[in-house]
């Protein structure tokens, strides 16, 4: 196969999306589990979370254009981008079980120890992420083989989604019935262990192919000074901002939305993030058609559009339907046998 073309075998396409796997643990259970974690386990004041949660987002806002920079000039006999996945796998394993330890210490202790285990875990993610989304342009100059790489990668990333989100509070209570805490450290602990083997598995399962085009020197204040002189960027950059915070916040409450409004437990929780997987799923399956016959820009305005009018006329009844306590008082209406 040349350099620019060719067929990537299932195999490299598939070792490919475990990267992606491997970094959705963290993404999402920090989305969906962790504010809970902080608030509920941890101890951590509220307000203390989200003040730390809008510091490292404003921090990762910094960190990601420098690391690309970095990752972009790397020299080895791996490439560019492959290297930081056998470098970092280890340290962002270590991060996911540091970022779900509760020490024994006193409330500033504990503040402090959050704020730079969860720094610490955002710099890792970054540090692998950030070179693993380099890394399918440099497999592959064939935009259908390229496409198809993609496409294994959305298909392939739920399961990191699930360990992350679905499956770590029913893992945690049966490591450790009654002490959650516990639990959660040892349940990211086997995640992040998880996560570290599939970054290597893609690490060894992939080849970079395509030979970088000498460039001048890295000069990273340019580089930043000629983004914000792009307006297409700007928006790009607000627009994106604006949705994954719709996303965060609909994330971390949804697991206070099941305890304390439908007052149940972590099946419950559970099943509802494994919904939300679910229908990642199929929106990445369909993104390909609705792009094929629609401009992507407006399809992307459209489907945001319509997921607010979906969202904003659910009636409150449709939420109390959820609640199965209404189905075991009704049920204890009627005697039984009747």
């Amino acid at each position: 196969m040349s350099a620019l073309t060719g067929k990537i075998s299932n195999k490299e396409k598939f070792g490919f999306g475990l990267g992606d796997a491997a970094s959705h643990i963290v993404f999402d259970s920090s989305v969906a589990i962790l504010a809970y974690f902080y608030t509920n386990i941890y101890g951590l004041p509220p307000a203390v979370m989200g003040t730390l949660f809008l510091v490292v987002r404003v921090l990762d806002a910094i960190t990601d254009p420098i690391m690309g920079a970095i990752a972009d000039q790397t020299k080895s006999r791996w490439g560019r981008f492959r290297p930081w996945l056998l470098i970092i796998c280890v340290p962002f394993a270590v991060s996911c079980v540091l970022v779900y330890s509760t020490p024994n210490f006193e409330q500033t202790g504990k503040i402090v120890y959050a704020v730079v285990a969860y720094i610490f875990m955002t710099l890792m993610y970054t540090a692998i992420n950030i070179p693993y989304c380099s890394l399918g342009a440099a497999i592959t100059a064939d935009p259908k083989e390229n496409l198809s790489l993609q496409s294994w990668r959305f298909a392939v990333a739920p399961i990191g989604g699930a360990m992350g989100t679905a499956l770590i509070l029913p893992l945690a209570d049966l490591i450790a019935p009654g002490d959650r805490a516990t639990g959660m450290q040892w349940a990211m602990g086997i995640f992040g262990a998880i996560g570290c083997i599939m970054f290597l598995i893609c690490f060894m399962t992939t080849r970079e192919r395509i030979t970088p085009v000498k460039e001048e020197n890295l000069n990273i204040l340019r580089d930043v000074r000629i983004l914000m002189k792009n307006d297409q960027w700007r928006v790009l950059s607000i627009y994106n901002l604006a949705m994954l915070c719709g996303v965060v916040v609909r994330g971390s409450l949804l697991v206070y939305f099941v305890q304390y409004i439908l007052q149940q437990g972590s099946s419950i929780i559970s099943l509802f993030m494994l919904a939300t997987t679910v229908a990642a799923v199929v929106g990445s399956l369909m993104a390909k058609q609705v792009g094929s016959w629609m401009c992507k820009i407006r399809a992307s305005v459209w489907v945001n559009i319509l997921q607010r009018i979906i969202w904003l006329s659910i009636p409150d009844t449709a939420v109390r339907l959820l609640d199965p306590r209404i189905y075991r008082s009704h049920h204890s209406q009627y005697p039984a046998g009747d």
